[in-house]
């Protein structure tokens, strides 16, 4: 995922602004690694490419990627959905709130200094970003503002990822075990 998310953010901003666009980018690679390398035009380095990608999506850490994809799924959904359909007046206290605290940009956000956070300060910030309600949703949005969309950018590029991940890992499973049966 690491190496494909520069190349997919690129692709999103500067040549195809529909998300629907970048699908098939991190499959088509991979796909083509293991087309040329079952045809022999790889050589060694396929064979072991191929081996190596189907061990890992067969094994516990295919498991962890699936667990992983899942959750990441989840919290861009509900980003995308926040950034797309807040509820205008809870933005609007939100984004009140932090003109009071001087952040009106970006630059501006990143240099308040952070909090020292408790741990009960802290989970209960991350239980509110993981529930979809209109608080959060408001939060993504305000961000997604002060980004100038950057964020929704981002986690459309991230969505569309953790998707083909998560179809690749289950694809190679099912091969696996179809060819062991």
């Amino acid at each position: 995922m690491g190496l494909i998310l520069p190349l997919r953010l690129l692709f999103y901003e500067y040549l195809h602004s529909y998300w629907l666009g970048s699908v098939g980018l991190f499959s088509g690679i991979l796909f083509l690694i293991f087309y040329l390398s079952n045809k022999g035009k790889l050589g060694s380095i396929g064979k072991i490419l191929t081996r190596k990608i189907t061990q890992r999506a067969t094994g516990k850490l295919g498991i962890s990627f699936i667990l992983g994809s899942i959750i990441a799924i989840y919290l861009c959904s509900i980003a995308i959905l926040g950034s797309t359909y807040a509820d205008p007046q809870i933005v609007n206290m939100v984004q009140t709130q932090m003109q009071k605290q001087g952040i009106h940009d970006m630059k501006s956000m990143v240099e308040q200094p952070l909090p020292k956070p408790t741990l009960t300060q802290l989970l209960v910030s991350i239980l509110v970003i993981m529930t979809p309600d209109p608080i959060s949703f408001a939060m993504f949005k305000g961000v997604n503002d002060l980004s100038n969309g950057w964020l929704l950018s981002l986690f459309t590029v991230i969505l569309i990822e953790e998707v083909e991940v998560l179809g690749i890992v289950l694809f190679l499973r099912y091969r696996n075990n179809k060819l062991a049966a």
